[in-house]
């Protein structure tokens, strides 16, 4: 809904919803040493791990982006960056967690279509749950479905996150 708004009405949403993700936005302000860091890199969740934290990395940038719609601030926009970062590489291993994109991506979801078929390289576009139950704790397995698990609501925060980042940069 909050990308559905056009730009020059979205004054209008603005005092009808408080609004409360200085934690969020904190987080993932907190590092801003660049990709070497063994700290947080960068992702709204901190140091927490758990099945599909990259679904929910996605879905921080979601809330971060209607919050920043009725309340701008800066920490915001800087945070989605961030929470994008990482499944695109700014992480541990370097590695991407999205299928047929950038370095090193996942050859082996646990995806039985990609599994299945007679084609070695798995269906491109999907971005797989993340590591699990620490930061080194990735497999590129397609029978580990903690770590290489899809989903389309991963992809769906995914894609509404890309969207955030463009609509924040403006016209």
């Amino acid at each position: 809904m909050s990308l559905s708004v056009p730009r020059g009405r979205r004054s209008a949403l603005r005092g009808r919803c408080p609004v409360r993700c200085e934690p969020l936005s904190a987080v993932g302000g907190q590092d801003r040493r660049g990709p070497n860091t063994s700290r947080l890199w960068g992702r709204p969740l901190g140091s927490r791990y758990y099945w599909g934290c990259n679904g929910s990395v996605a879905g921080q940038a979601l809330i971060l982006h209607t919050a920043d719609l009725l309340s701008p601030k800066r920490e915001y926009r800087d945070t989605i960056l961030h929470a994008l970062n990482h499944p695109l590489g700014r992480k541990r291993h370097g590695r991407l967690y999205i299928i047929g994109l950038g370095y090193r991506p996942p050859l082996h979801p646990h995806d039985r279509r990609s599994g299945a078929d007679t084609v070695d390289e798995p269906w491109p576009g999907y971005r797989v749950g993340g590591p699990h139950p620490g930061p080194a704790d990735w497999h590129d397995e397609q029978a580990d479905y903690r770590t290489n698990e899809i989903a389309i609501t991963w992809n769906g925060a995914l894609i509404y996150a890309l969207a955030a980042a463009l609509d924040s940069a403006g016209p």
